[in-house]
């Protein structure tokens, strides 16, 4: 068995990740192990190339077909069935994504869609839908020295000793870049393409093992970034009250998972705290812009 840390959690996994920080530990807080799914979760889904079943708040499957099965118990266990002949990166992408979001949601924590960089002890992060430019504009920022903290989600959590303000958890250490964004990046930092991120895609994967923090940290600001057709250049405005409120809850890491009362809770009192207590920026770029000029927007707000 592997002994990792992600997510905030100890993870004693059957399966090898690369993706994860190695630890040590004595107790885990998540085991995922190769296994049969149980009879009553492991229903057909048809011609569906996806099926998925939330069976309770405490139970979860995913068929991804042609792939593997996937079953979330209690967020403390996640058992793994790949079909015939696959193995490797395109197993733990699910797991990694919206399986680890269950997990997450499962255990009463929050995963918010955002890259970030940590600056003086607080955090910045950058949110927005797939293909808005967090990850560019991540790795653009850490080439110019500033110090990476987590890429596509965050962990939310409250402050032990304060209530009031949420702490946000890095996920893992590797950061990933789609070809094009390497490409209008142009730094040797991001020329090796070693580690696809599977098969299907040309996007690929960035450790920063040495510079990975684990500690959490308050939210200071929040830049919801957006790709815009009808502009030229980028515009940033600041929200607040209920609009701030609106668009960060729009950023929940797969919010179609939250559906019971108890998570509908959790998400409207975390994403309350981050509207009351951080900066909400909505930043609108050029589809074609460039990344120095988001960037630079971006930081004069800082």
């Amino acid at each position: 068995m592997y002994q990792y840390w992600g997510f905030e959690l100890n993870i004693l996994s059957e399966i090898e990740f690369p993706e994860l920080l190695p630890a040590k530990f004595d107790q885990a807080d998540l085991v995922i192990r190769y296994g049969p799914m149980p009879g009553d979760a492991d229903q057909p889904g048809g011609d569906e190339k996806l099926h998925e079943r939330i069976i309770s708040s405490a139970e979860y499957f995913l068929d991804i077909k042609n792939i593997c099965k996937y079953y979330v118990s209690g967020g403390k266990e996640v058992v793994v069935a790949p079909y015939d002949g696959v193995g490797g990166r395109v197993v733990r992408i699910y797991l990694l994504a919206t399986v680890m979001a269950v997990v997450l949601l499962q255990r009463g924590s929050m995963p918010l869609h955002a890259s970030g960089i940590l600056k003086d002890d607080r955090l910045i992060l950058f949110t927005g839908d797939s293909g808005a430019g967090k990850s560019t504009t991540l790795a653009y920022l850490v080439s110019k020295g500033y110090r990476i903290f987590t890429d596509d989600v965050c962990v939310l959590k409250t402050d032990p000793g304060n209530d009031r303000q949420v702490l946000g958890v890095s996920s893992y250490p590797m950061l990933k870049l789609w070809d094009d964004a390497i490409s209008k990046l142009d730094d040797d930092a991001y020329s090796d393409k070693t580690f696809r991120i599977n098969n299907e895609q040309d996007k690929y994967g960035y450790f920063f093992y040495d510079t990975f923090i684990k500690e959490s940290f308050p939210i200071k600001i929040i830049f919801i970034i957006k790709k815009n057709e009808g502009i030229d250049s980028v515009s940033v405005r600041k929200l607040t009250g209920i609009e701030a409120f609106q668009e960060l809850e729009k950023q929940a890491y797969r919010k179609y998972l939250i559906t019971d009362n108890e998570l509908r809770a959790l998400h409207f009192k975390t994403m309350s705290l981050l509207t009351q207590n951080c900066t909400v920026f909505e930043v609108c770029r050029p589809v074609n812009g460039s990344v120095e000029a988001l960037a630079a927007a971006i930081t004069a707000r800082f």
